[in-house]
């Protein structure tokens, strides 16, 4: 391991560090931070099927809304490009409140679930507001520091309105941990 200072500090090599509520792990995964949020999750869900009974299915679904799902989606754009499997963790918070919320039994579809209780999928939920804050990026809504982490966008070199002339350059990304971060990801689904 090289030695880094900061400050004339030695700085030592760590294999999790939490910064801004965010677990970072020394191999990049997100692991360690979802499985946190779950578990944290699942713990409020239990006193969320403690009152099923004594409050309505409206404030249940409230209650979830705005206690439980916020701690799912905290900081989201920049863990979306975690594994398969870590999503799906978040997304069986979600499923088993709604089965809370719902009282439907454990054989339900997804589905029904989520047309029951009207809510998106927490998948749909990162990519809208992945979307929304490309949006901003493009429209100059952000601070300057994030414009500048952005690629620009490409040069119209053709006289004709054409449908890619607001496509920006997706970066070169020689792994995958870096090509599902939010840039490269983002970039690309805008394009």
């Amino acid at each position: 391991m090289p030695k880094l200072f900061f400050n004339g500090d030695r700085l030592e090599f760590v294999p999790v560090h939490r910064h801004l509520g965010l677990l970072f792990s020394e191999s990049l995964s997100w692991t360690n931070y979802i499985d946190s949020v779950v578990n944290s999750a699942f713990k409020k869900l239990g006193l969320l099927k403690k009152l099923k009974f004594r409050v309505g299915r409206k404030n249940l679904s409230k209650l979830y809304i705005t206690f439980i799902r916020p701690m799912l989606e905290y900081a989201s754009i920049v863990w979306d490009g975690c594994s398969k499997q870590d999503a799906e963790k978040l997304e069986k918070v979600q499923l088993t409140a709604a089965r809370i919320v719902t009282g439907l039994p454990i054989f339900v579809s997804r589905e029904a679930l989520y047309y029951e209780t009207g809510w998106e999928t927490l998948k749909t939920r990162r990519y809208v507001a992945k979307m929304t804050n490309m949006f901003k990026i493009h429209t100059g809504g952000v601070p300057e520091y994030l414009l500048n982490i952005v690629p620009k966008k490409r040069e119209h070199v053709s006289s004709y309105n054409t449908r890619n002339k607001e496509d920006y350059i997706i970066p070169r990304c020689r792994l995958q941990l870096f090509r599902n971060s939010f840039i490269p990801d983002a970039v690309k689904q805008w394009n």
